[in-house]
C-alpha cells in the first residue's frame, strides 16, 4: 500500500477537485472527522429520544413520542450549512414538533410538526431570511389538528360546531403555512320578544362569517378566514335575549 502525505490538495486550474473515479468508495480512517462536507454520511446519529431536547448541529436524533408529544428545539444561533436531522418513530401517535428557536423554518415563523410514523426530514440553515429548509421529501404534509365541540367530517375538512361553551384547542398546527387557516361561521342569539299578544318579535341575531377559499361555499356577508397557532380559543354561547313578561315589563 502506497501512502502519501501532504496538508493541502489544490486543484491545477478550474474548481473542482476529484478523489478517485467511478466505483471507488473514499472512507475517512477511524477516529477521523470531516469538515464542510454536508452529506448524509456526516450526520452523527445519537441513540433514541424519549424526552424534549435541544439539538446540536451535524447530530441526528431518532424520536420516541409513544409516552407523549415531544419537542425538538433547534440549535440557536446556527450558521449557514449547520445540518440537522430527526426521524419520528412514533408520530402518528403523538406529534413530533421541531421547534425553531428563533430562526425561520422555509421562510416562515411556524414550528414544523411531524405526524406520521417514521416521518423523517433532514434541514439545513441557510441565511437568517430562509432560516432552516427540508433538504428531503420524507415528511407527509401534516394538517392543523384540533379539538372541541361536535366534530364531523366533510371531505378533506373537519368541522367544530359549538352549542355550549367550550376550547377550540389546536394541537398542532400544518407544515404549509397557508393550511393555518380556519374558516368560521358565527350566529348570534335573537332578542327577545314583546309581551304576550302585543309585542312584536325581537329580531334575529347577528351574523358574522371568515372564508378559508375551498373549504365550502361562502355566503356574500364572509370576510377573510381567521389563523391559528398550537394553543386553546375560548368560545363563549350565549343565550338569546329574554321575552317580556304578560304585564309587558322588560
Amino acid at each position: 500500500m502506497s501512502k502519501l502525505e501532504v496538508n493541502t490538495i489544490e486543484t491545477t486550474s478550474g474548481s473542482t477537485l476529484t478523489i478517485g473515479k467511478s466505483g471507488d468508495t473514499v472512507t475517512l480512517a477511524s477516529g477521523a472527522t470531516s469538515s464542510g462536507f454536508t452529506s448524509d454520511s456526516d450526520i452523527n446519529w445519537q441513540s433514541v429520544q424519549t424526552a424534549d431536547f435541544t439539538a446540536v448541529a451535524g447530530e441526528g436524533y431518532f424520536v420516541d413520542s409513544s409516552g407523549g408529544t415531544k419537542t425538538m428545539t433547534l440549535p440557536a444561533s446556527p450558521s449557514i450549512g449547520d445540518t440537522v436531522s430527526i426521524v419520528a418513530l412514533d408520530g402518528s401517535t403523538n406529534a413530533v414538533t421541531i421547534a425553531r428557536n428563533s430562526s425561520n423554518i422555509e421562510g416562515g415563523t411556524n414550528n414544523l410538526t411531524m405526524t406520521s410514523d417514521y416521518g423523517s426530514v433532514q434541514l439545513v440553515f441557510t441565511d437568517a431570511s430562509n432560516g432552516w429548509v427540508k433538504v428531503n421529501n420524507d415528511v407527509p404534509d401534516s394538517f392543523v389538528g384540533a379539538t372541541g365541540g361536535t366534530v364531523t367530517t366533510s371531505g378533506d375538512f373537519k368541522i367544530h360546531t359549538f352549542n355550549s361553551s367550550s376550547n377550540f384547542v389546536v394541537a398542532n398546527t400544518a407544515t404549509a403555512p397557508a393550511n393555518n387557516e380556519v374558516s368560521y361561521v358565527v350566529v348570534a342569539g335573537g332578542g327577545g320578544g314583546g309581551r304576550k299578544c302585543a309585542g312584536g318579535g325581537g329580531g334575529a341575531g347577528g351574523f358574522r362569517e371568515g372564508y378559508n377559499p375551498g373549504s365550502y361555499t361562502a355566503s356574500p356577508l364572509a370576510t377573510s378566514s381567521l389563523p391559528v397557532t398550537a394553543q386553546g380559543y375560548p368560545i363563549t354561547i350565549g343565550g338569546g335575549g329574554a321575552g317580556a313578561d304578560a304585564r309587558g315589563a322588560p
